[in-house]
C-alpha cells in the first residue's frame, strides 16, 4: 500500500510541471509592454475576471490595445499562461 501511495504521489508531482495548451477568444482589458503581459476577459465577463497572459518576444504586441478582441493560443505551466499565437 505504501508503494502504491508513493507511486501516485510521484505521478502527481511529475504531471504538475506539464504544460497544457488551450485556445480562447476574448477582449483585451490591459496591455503592459514593459512586462510583456496582456489581461484578457471572455466576452461579457467582468473585468475583475481578467486573466493575465505572458507574451514572448517572438509575438508582436504593437497592435494591442484595450477593447480589441483577440484570439489566443497559449500554454500553461507553473501557473503562467504563455501566448504561443495571437491574432485579431
Amino acid at each position: 500500500m505504501k508503494r502504491m501511495m508513493a507511486a501516485v504521489a510521484g505521478l502527481v508531482l511529475a504531471v504538475s510541471g506539464v504544460a497544457l495548451a488551450a485556445d480562447l477568444t476574448g477582449e483585451v482589458q490591459g496591455v503592459d509592454r514593459q512586462k510583456r503581459t496582456i489581461q484578457v476577459t471572455m466576452p461579457g465577463d467582468c473585468i475583475c475576471n481578467a486573466v493575465t497572459y505572458q507574451v514572448p518576444t517572438t509575438v508582436d504586441m504593437g497592435w494591442l490595445s484595450p477593447g480589441v478582441m483577440v484570439s489566443i493560443s497559449y500554454t500553461t505551466a507553473d501557473n503562467v499562461n504563455t501566448v504561443t499565437k495571437l491574432a485579431k
